[in-house]
């Protein structure tokens, strides 16, 4: 089985920097394979390289003709058998509002 290697994207330096802390925390080994960037989505990522990508409020942010590009930025980021979980904001989330 291939290690794992987990991305974080956001626009906010500080919401990164939370993420990272949290993932110290629970075991500093885990930074070896977390790689947060910063910047707008979509951007290019590197391919076949990720097992798992959370789009955690984002996509509800993307203009219509970026949600497609989007999607084949991370479906080309990801290894062979690698997921993707994506959470939005609905009226059916607490996040919602």
């Amino acid at each position: 089985m291939p290690k794992r290697y987990y991305l974080g994207t956001d626009i906010s330096h500080d919401h990164l920097a939370v993420a990272t802390n949290e993932i110290a925390q629970c075991n500093k080994a885990w930074l070896d394979y977390w790689s947060p960037a910063v910047g707008k989505f979509p951007f290019k990522l590197e391919t076949n390289r990720y097992t798992h990508i959370g789009a955690f409020h984002v996509f509800h942010f993307l203009k219509p003709e970026e949600v497609i590009p989007g999607l084949m930025v991370i479906e080309s980021a990801l290894m062979p058998g690698g997921k993707v979980y994506i959470l939005t904001a609905n009226p059916q989330t607490m996040a919602y509002g």
